[in-house]
């Protein structure tokens, strides 16, 4: 398993719909009831890693590994051997801490702008727990949610609580300003996007070696028509060297003879600018390979292709499409994201002894157990909002 980043993490903060019994919260030493203790040693208000110096304590972090073994489990399975859990337990384990990390910034970060709870999230909270209470059929039923996810109810409603702290501190920095997209916001946004999908600028001559039927299936040229095309496409590319590629003539030689699409009352080409935004991937392999190859400014070889023989000259890519829609994407969603990305990525994080005892394997074994002798006709599955 790879690091998920926050698009893929948690924040989706949403209502975790999971079920609570009525053990005792944070700081409650009773081990009977303790169901980190009974599954780890580790009682639920020990703290397991320092965020920044804030503890996540081992109920929060159990709560969040238990989640990440049953979406393995229920999405991709478990191992059967034991060096199946050393890879896939470490992923696990290490995707448990993310989601804690994310929870534990968000509520430090809610804090330190002064962000707090309104008196209707609050009562929105209070509804919400209602309803899912009811949508996993009552009390009983709830309560063996939670302790398949080895949290009690305080515990949980502890942690549910951040999803309105990321509200509260996104309304905060909002009104401070914090989350007004600049210049330079735009263009990183820009730039990434770019980046992401390989896109590059790119026009060509195109010589067919094949027709359209009028079924709309193609038939290949004969052996003899294939080697007329392919010297008619050395012939351009010659005079295109005895001009020093100049992109004009370039363009008046694509205008003429490209068979790249064309309109069929007036003749002209679909693309006769070329195509200036050509994400990775859109063009055949033998194209973007030649493009690729090339400098801004530059014509290639020809690169032959099922469809033809192509002369391509690289071009600077046209990202006014992106600026345009960035104006509206680059809103406050994503510079919130952008800015939690940013504190997940600077955040200084120490992992406790206990931390390390924490073993991915024998915790779920145990788990399991333990659920199975308290509630035998429960069966729990994971939920999106926990994932």
């Amino acid at each position: 398993m790879k690091k998920r980043k926050i698009a893929a993490l948690v924040l989706a903060l949403a209502l975790l719909t999971a079920c609570g019994g009525e053990q005792g919260g944070k700081g409650d030493p009773a081990q009977k009831d303790d169901l980190s203790y009974q599954t780890t040693g580790l009682t639920r208000d020990q703290a397991v890693v320092l965020v920044n110096g804030d503890p996540i304590t081992a109920e929060e972090y159990l709560f969040w590994l238990s989640n990440s073994v049953m979406m393995q489990e229920y999405y991709m399975g478990l191992p059967q051997d034991e060096e199946g859990w050393a890879e896939v337990g470490a992923g696990i384990k290490a995707d448990a801490l993310e989601a804690a990390k994310l929870y534990r910034i968000i509520e430090s970060k809610a804090a330190e702008y002064g962000a707090e709870l309104t008196e209707e999230m609050e009562t929105t909270m209070a509804a919400e727990l209602t309803q899912a209470i009811e949508s996993q059929g009552g009390e009983e039923n709830f309560s063996a949610y939670l302790d398949a996810m080895c949290v009690s109810r305080k515990g949980f409603e502890e942690i549910n609580k951040v999803y309105y702290y990321n509200q509260a501190l996104m309304a905060k920095l909002t009104e401070l300003g914090e989350l007004t997209p600049t210049q330079a916001d735009l263009d990183a946004f820009v730039e990434e996007f770019l980046e992401a999908g390989g896109y590059y600028g790119a026009k060509h001559i195109l010589i067919a070696t094949r027709r359209q039927l009028e079924d709309g299936s193609y038939e290949e040229y004969s052996d003899e028509e294939k080697q007329k095309a392919y010297e008619l496409a050395l012939n351009l590319r010659e005079r295109l060297l005895e001009e020093n590629d100049s992109e004009e003539v370039f363009d008046e030689l694509m205008n003429e003879f490209s068979e790249d699409g064309r309109n069929p009352e007036t003749g002209a080409l679909y693309a006769p600018q070329g195509y200036t935004l050509v994400a990775s991937g859109q063009m055949v392999p033998e194209f973007e390979e030649g493009a690729l190859a090339l400098k801004e400014g530059q014509v290639g070889d020809i690169v032959p292709t099922d469809y033809g023989y192509h002369i391509i000259m690289r071009i600077p890519v046209d990202d006014a499409p992106v600026r345009e829609s960035a104006a509206e994407q680059v809103n406050e969603s994503y510079m919130m994201n952008k800015l939690t990305q940013k504190w997940l990525d600077e955040a200084e994080v120490t992992a406790e002894p206990a931390y390390e005892t924490i073993d991915v394997k024998d915790f779920y074994e145990k788990l399991t157990a333990l659920n199975e002798a308290l509630h035998p006709a429960q069966t729990p599955k994971p939920t999106e909002s926990g994932s």
